[in-house]
């Protein structure tokens, strides 16, 4: 344990690690005449001697004994002209900085002038082709360079993901398949697709009407279609059922003991 010593009495004393930096006394009466400890400091502006906690006194340099002096004290002001237009700008002088701007507007007008030409972040941009729907954008050339910039909109960037990932490709195809850990992927549209087919029936289930444990069943096989997703999550494809009805139309211990028989992924 460490050992440190009491900021009164300077007695050593242990304390544990999760109080180093924390505790200061080796008592509560210790601590109490801690607190009592005052420094004297004279007013910057009236010169009254006056005392604050030493732990107060070095939050600011500026000392005063009163709110009265203190707010003479920050009367110090300094006037200058506004960098944009050149109107008279009157402030304390720890508000100035570099550049003085009086509103809004010329704070505005500096930041666009500051990003003109070679200083904008979209400065050079390069006219490219969207290697899906073929649609012209403009993108910047740092991107063009770091080989991004492909797709003109999100859309475009997942289906050109899911066709760059497709097959052996896709960091868990193995052995001519998908490991587990990606069994369970219907293809990027399959959230809203879900949402669909729940919306087109309601929220109930399509075999006996519970609104309970609703689940989205593909009447053919996902995994039928060799990773055509589009066409296995088609709204014809998708019913909707509860978690009993689901059971009972899947051969649950058939597709058990095929997943068993899958390659396990290897752990990272």
């Amino acid at each position: 344990m460490p050992i440190i010593k009491c900021k009164t009495c300077d007695k050593e004393f242990k304390i544990y690690n999760s109080d180093i930096g924390r505790k200061k006394y080796c008592s509560v009466d210790c601590r109490n005449e801690g607190i009592k400890k005052r420094v004297k400091f004279n007013c910057i502006i009236c010169g009254v001697e006056f005392e604050k906690h030493p732990s107060r006194a070095k939050q600011s340099e500026n000392k005063y004994c009163s709110k009265k002096c203190a707010h003479v004290g920050l009367q110090n002001r300094e006037t200058r002209q506004c960098t944009i237009c050149g109107k008279d700008v009157t402030r304390a002088k720890s508000h100035f900085s570099d550049n003085v701007l009086c509103s809004k507007e010329c704070t505005n007008k500096f930041h666009s002038i500051k990003q003109l030409g070679e200083k904008n972040h979209a400065y050079n941009k390069v006219e490219m082709e969207c290697v899906i729907c073929g649609n012209h954008f403009n993108v910047s050339y740092s991107r063009v360079q770091a080989g991004k910039g492909k797709c003109c909109s999100v859309e475009c960037k997942k289906l050109y993901l899911s066709e760059l990932f497709r097959g052996e490709n896709n960091p868990y195809y193995k052995n001519g398949e998908s490991s587990i850990l990606s069994r369970n992927y219907r293809g990027y549209n399959w959230n809203e697709q879900r949402k669909l087919a729940l919306e087109r029936d309601e929220h109930k289930c399509t075999i006996c009407g519970s609104e309970k444990n609703l689940q989205v069943h593909h009447i053919i096989r996902y995994h039928d279609f060799d990773g055509d997703y589009i066409s296995a999550n088609k709204l014809e494809n998708l019913q909707t059922l509860c978690g009993s009805c689901h059971s009972r139309i899947e051969n649950r211990q058939e597709i058990a003991k095929l997943n068993k028989l899958s390659p396990k992924p290897t752990p990272r």
